[in-house]
Parts: C-alpha cells; sequence; structure tokens
C-alpha cells in the first residue's frame, strides 16, 4: 500500500468525477468470518491515461462497535425526543379536545334554543303553548331511535320536527287562526306554508337537513298529499317518520274544532291510514313503541316538563 501512495505522489494526477454516480461504494459482509469490508471505487485521471482506483478496507470490530453505539444512540436520542414532546403536548392535546367539544356542545345548545324559540313563536300564532312542538319532537327522536337511525339523521330529524310549520308565519290570521274548517280556496292558500317554511330555512346551511320535514311532511304515502304529490319512498324517510308522530299528536291532543281522541282510538286511526297517508312498514313500528312514551308524556302537566324531557334528550344526542 505504501509503494502505491509512493508512485501515486511522482505522477502528476487527479482524483476528479463529473457527477457523484462516477464513484461506487458498497458494504461487503463476511458471514463466515462475520467481517465487514468497504468497497469504493473512483475514477483517476492521469496526464497519459484514465483509469480508477479501487479500494477495499476492512472495517475493525472497534469501528463496527462504534457504529453500532452511534445507531442505538441516536435511535435512543429519536425515541426520547418523541417520548418528551408526547409527554409536554398529550396534556394540551386533550385539554383543546375537551375545550372543542365542549365549544361544539354550547354552539349545538344555542342553536337548537334558537331553534325552539323560533319553532315556539310560530307555534303560539294559532295555539297557546310550545307543547306540541315538544311532543311530536319527542315522539320523533323516540320512533327513530327504534329504527336505528344515525345521529345526523336524527338531528335534521329534530330541526325539522322543530320547525314543520314555520312557514306559517306567512299565513294571514284570519285563515291561521279560524275555528271553522277552511273553504277550498283558504286551503289552498294554506298549503303556501309549505314553500314560505323552505325559503325562510334556505338561509341557514345548518337547516339544511330539516328540508325533508318542512318541505314533505304534507305528502301522503299514496301520493295524493301535498306540495309535491310524491309518494311512497319518494318521500324522504324523515318525513315519513314525522307525518306519523305529527298527525298522532294531533289526534291525541285538543284543539279549538275538535276534542282529544283517545290513545286506541287513535291509534286506530293510524292504523286504517298505513298504505294510504303513511308507510306501512313505519306504521308498524310506530305502533309498537308508542304506548310507554304516550304515557309518560300525556302524564306531564305544562309545558316546562316537556322542555326538561326534551332537553334531557338533546343533552345526550348531543354528547
Amino acid at each position: 500500500m505504501q509503494s502505491i501512495q509512493d508512485e501515486l505522489k511522482k505522477i502528476d494526477h487527479s482524483l476528479t468525477t463529473k457527477s457523484t454516480k462516477d464513484i461506487h461504494e458498497r458494504v461487503i459482509h463476511n458471514h463466515i468470518q462475520n467481517k465487514f469490508y468497504f468497497q469504493f471505487k473512483a475514477p483517476l485521471h492521469l496526464q497519459v491515461f484514465d483509469g480508477y482506483i479501487q479500494g477495499l478496507y476492512q472495517v475493525s470490530d472497534e469501528e463496527l462497535q462504534d457504529i453500532y453505539l452511534n445507531i442505538a444512540y441516536s435511535i435512543a436520542q429519536l425515541i426520547l425526543t418523541i417520548f418528551v414532546t408526547t409527554a409536554l403536548l398529550y396534556p394540551i392535546i386533550v385539554y383543546l379536545n375537551k375545550e372543542y367539544i365542549n365549544q361544539s356542545k354550547n354552539l349545538l345548545q344555542a342553536n337548537l334554543e334558537i331553534m325552539s324559540v323560533l319553532g315556539g313563536a310560530v307555534a303560539k300564532r294559532d295555539s297557546e303553548t310550545n307543547a306540541h312542538n315538544y311532543r311530536v319532537t319527542l315522539y320523533s327522536i323516540a320512533f327513530a331511535e327504534a329504527l336505528s337511525l344515525n345521529r345526523e339523521k336524527i338531528m335534521g330529524l329534530i330541526k325539522g320536527a322543530f320547525l314543520h310549520d314555520v312557514g306559517k308565519i306567512g299565513i294571514t290570521d284570519s285563515i291561521l287562526l279560524k275555528p271553522d274548517k277552511l273553504t277550498a280556496l283558504e286551503f289552498e292558500e294554506m298549503k303556501y306554508h309549505v314553500e314560505f317554511g323552505i325559503d325562510i330555512i334556505s338561509k341557514s346551511k345548518w337547516l339544511d337537513d330539516a328540508k325533508d320535514v318542512v318541505a314533505y311532511h304534507h305528502e301522503k304515502y299514496d301520493g295524493t298529499g301535498y306540495s309535491k304529490n310524491i309518494s311512497a319512498e319518494q318521500i324522504p324517510l324523515n318525513a315519513r317518520i314525522f307525518m306519523i308522530c305529527d298527525v298522532f299528536d294531533a289526534l291525541t291532543s285538543k284543539r279549538p274544532y275538535k276534542n282529544k281522541f283517545t290513545f286506541e282510538a287513535s291509534i286506530k286511526i293510524i292504523k286504517e291510514k298505513s298504505g294510504t297517508h303513511f308507510d306501512p312498514k313505519l306504521v308498524s313500528v310506530f305502533c309498537s313503541i308508542i304506548q310507554g312514551l304516550y304515557t309518560n308524556i300525556s302524564h306531564l302537566e305544562n309545558e316546562e316538563s316537556l322542555k326538561l324531557m326534551l332537553d334531557e334528550k338533546l343533552y345526550y344526542l348531543a354528547c
């Protein structure tokens, strides 16, 4: 090796490369002796000719041990850095996540309260209380849960239940508050409350999922409803659910133009309208779950009790 170095010193030469591709390096492992070698090959440019220089270097056990230690140290340092960073950031991330969840819950609750106020304001135009909205929303939630609907679908149903008649704000008092049966002409004008309702909720993106109920809760399963005259499963599921709850509450409640029906009489009417007004499959599910809920709700003496019951339900949904 020394003689090669001496000869190279006597000759004018240079070790140059046009790119890193000109240099070839590789590590060789002798499995029999368990030795590692480093091979190096690069172009060598002399005055008289061009060639290449190649070398083979055995990595000593001490150097190999140093390499292993450096690798182990680097890995340990990386793991420690990750651990310390995680330990420092985890409580912050957990706190921020809790804050985000709480803020989301508060925002949802605020939106629901505003929606309830708006729905109540409309309801009190043709009723003394907001009890109908509370009851029909409670029925709808229980019905949706019995059908195993997901949270997003249920939230859309709740919004629609609160605001199903919001368009009545655009109907004149002479028609809305009329104690007698509406004339054909008056009924045609009353139908416009659906279009008014769609227009009102379209101003809020958050209420997009309420449209199924607001727009279609007066349709009928046989296609004789309004305002689109659609039938069967063309009617959105939330609307088909809600229309049963809405009619049931209307039947079991006292109105200016009628006394309330008994539970048994109301269920009989619902069943009679299965396949014409209502989806037969949904009627079957509704009749199987409604009695216990009706018993609990009918025992509540005032609007505030209904509101508390609904607030508890909404709280668990928000979680």
